[in-house]
């Protein structure tokens, strides 16, 4: 990641705290910002958000409902060669 990348992620990292959201959603936003690449893109799954925000898959739904009618984050169905559904594209 080179230094203009880093400070892309510091940007949207010390946006979240200006937004009227919840702290789940903050909490999940600044998850994502972690596992986002250069372009802003992820693909964690709900399992994996909810164990490492230390909170529960219905509460990672509830967050990323919260972000997407913010305006702040847009999921992306994915499915792989053989059409089976794979998680979410995750962009903030």
């Amino acid at each position: 990641m080179d230094k203009l990348d880093i400070m892309k992620k510091i940007e949207k990292v010390d946006m979240i705290f200006e937004q009227s959201v919840s702290t789940r959603a903050k909490i999940v936003y600044l998850y994502l910002c972690e596992c986002a690449n250069s372009g802003g893109q992820s693909s964690p799954g709900r399992k994996t958000i909810a164990k490492s925000c230390s909170i529960c898959e219905r509460t990672v739904d509830k967050a990323v409902a919260e972000l997407i009618d913010a305006g702040l984050l847009s999921m992306s169905p994915r499915v792989n060669e053989d059409g089976e559904r794979m998680t979410n594209l995750c962009t903030i």
